[in-house]
């Protein structure tokens, strides 16, 4: 892992990446130690990615597992400060898609996230 940084605003802890696509680990849940990890998605992860892939695609199952619901898109820039950033669940990008809400951001990092996943947002399944 690279020098982790911790948000100042909530305490969370993000392995910084290029990458948009991360997931959210909550350590000790339900604990007074609770932390949350906010770790990208990298090859390695090919399970968790093929996974995403059928979830965007329509599969059911997929969209149940914990990885769908704890995937995130990171917008803004993981500066000292971490005022711009903000986290954007993959279920919420893919319901404003679908009911024609979505912002021009939005669309075009789901786009990316779709390149990544080797398939087109026209696939994108309700």
């Amino acid at each position: 892992m690279k020098n982790p940084i911790v948000n100042p605003r909530d305490g969370s802890i993000i392995e910084p990446s290029n990458t948009w696509l991360y997931l959210k680990v909550v350590k000790a849940k339900g604990t007074p130690e609770e932390k949350v990890l906010w770790r990208p998605y990298k090859l390695e992860d090919h399970t968790h990615l093929e996974t995403l892939k059928l979830g965007l695609l329509g599969d059911e199952r997929s969209r149940l597992t914990t990885v769908w619901q704890n995937t995130y898109i990171r917008f803004g820039w993981l500066d000292k400060e971490l005022n711009s950033l903000d986290w954007v669940s993959l279920e919420y990008l893919i319901y404003t898609y679908h009911n024609k809400m979505i912002t021009k951001t939005n669309r075009a990092k789901l786009n990316h996230i779709c390149r990544l996943l080797f398939i087109s947002i026209k696939d994108i399944k309700a």
